[in-house]
């Protein structure tokens, strides 16, 4: 990963990735190796906007027949004024699943919190994604994803907080009919750590 600032609110950036993934055992073993490449920059839009975009490619090689080189990147927006924060960001990227399939992941994220008083702060998410197979992988790896989350959290002291969210999940998994799901989860934590209530 190599940054240069270019302004007092611009910088630029570029990073080189490498992979190595394998799966199975014995004579039954699929390997993935992939490099790939971004350049992109960080800009401070005001003093409470960011914005960060990157754009690249990433070559990928599995078992199978080869495959192209495939368009990566990301761009993500993030708002932070004195009690609320704010971010929303689209990504897309090259993945293997446990499996050994290759897969391209477009996601989008968007998530807002807002401190209501001193002690107490909300907020609300969304995660959403879709993915499509590569190559030999193109057939059973379509899927569509969508995640929503609400969150709550009371300061109780200084060094202990409670957290909980509520998140609803719909998987549905377009190239095998009949392969979808939804499911409820309620997450609960009882933090105790220094300095657990951010300043405000």
């Amino acid at each position: 990963n190599f940054r240069r600032a270019f302004s007092p609110v611009t910088t630029g950036v570029i990073t080189v990735t490498g992979r190595q993934y394998e799966s199975g055992s014995g004579d039954n073993v699929n390997n993935i190796d992939g490099v790939g490449a971004l350049v992109g920059f960080d800009h401070e839009l005001s003093e409470k906007v960011d914005l960060r975009a990157m754009i690249g490619l990433e070559d990928t090689d599995a078992e199978g027949p080869d495959t192209d080189p495939q368009v990566v990147g990301n761009i993500t927006l993030t708002r932070n004024l004195e009690t609320i924060r704010m971010l929303a960001q689209y990504r897309r990227s090259i993945s293997a699943s446990g499996a050994s399939r290759l897969e391209t992941r477009d996601t989008v994220n968007f998530n807002f919190s807002r401190r209501l008083s001193e002690k107490i702060s909300a907020g609300l998410g969304v995660r959403a994604y879709q993915t499509q197979g590569i190559g030999a992988s193109q057939v059973d790896s379509d899927r569509n994803y969508i995640q929503l989350q609400s969150s709550f959290t009371w300061y109780v002291t200084t060094y202990f907080a409670i957290e909980a969210d509520y998140r609803y999940t719909v998987l549905d998994r377009t190239g095998q009919t009949g392969e979808s799901a939804n499911s409820n989860r309620v997450n609960l934590w009882f933090v105790y750590q220094p300095n657990t209530v951010p300043d405000i």
